[in-house]
């Protein structure tokens, strides 16, 4: 089964879906990973996008592009054991992965509804507002203090650590990580 597959029977068909190439993903320098994007742009269409690949390979794919992080899929995991959408002893599937990631762009795309459009305000106002919240958490400033460490020593792991622990702080984040979960604990039932 194809992300996009799974993504169709997540999503309600009157959101915009788009399955986006590794390739594009990759000269944009975007991770293959699902992604809400509020407005349209040379090469994003407004909407929720997926990139193209298998379901099954989608954690092995994210893994591939950042070799260097081994903190991207265990936080997400531990996320949902804390959550207990998954054992503590369990490993998190390719299917759990891909659906927790396709509802939590999903959860992005709900907030931006209720909060911005309904205001009258549009997508550059929420990617403002993501990036004011992003310098609050100081994000950036840990990624280059993550960049100037030794790639695999204990700092640069503990930054990523760190990174990746306040990026779940973001209240963005936070808003679609919660949207995940509750829909994921209703599908599990």
């Amino acid at each position: 089964m194809k992300l996009i597959d799974l993504a169709n029977k997540l999503i309600p068909a009157e959101i915009p879906v788009h399955e986006i190439s590794l390739t594009i993903l990759s000269q944009e320098k975007r991770l293959p990973a699902p992604a809400f994007w509020p407005k349209p742009n040379d090469i994003y269409k407004a909407g929720i996008m997926v990139p193209e690949l298998k379901l099954e390979d989608s954690i092995n794919t994210i893994q591939e592009s950042v070799p260097d992080d081994p903190c991207i899929i265990t936080t997400i995991e531990n996320l949902l054991k804390e959550n207990k959408i998954i054992g503590w002893q369990e490993a998190m599937s390719p299917h759990i992965y891909a659906s927790f990631s396709i509802l939590h762009e999903l959860g992005h795309w709900y907030d931006y509804q209720d909060r911005y459009v309904a205001a009258g305000l549009g997508g550059a106002k929420y990617l403002s507002d993501y990036s004011e919240e992003q310098s609050k958490l100081r994000l950036n400033e840990l990624i280059e203090l993550t960049r100037k460490q030794i790639k695999g020593s204990q700092a640069h792991i503990q930054y990523l650590a760190l990174f990746h622990k306040r990026y779940r702080e973001h209240p963005f984040e936070q808003i679609a990580d919660q949207f995940a979960i509750c829909k994921l604990r209703e599908l599990i039932k």
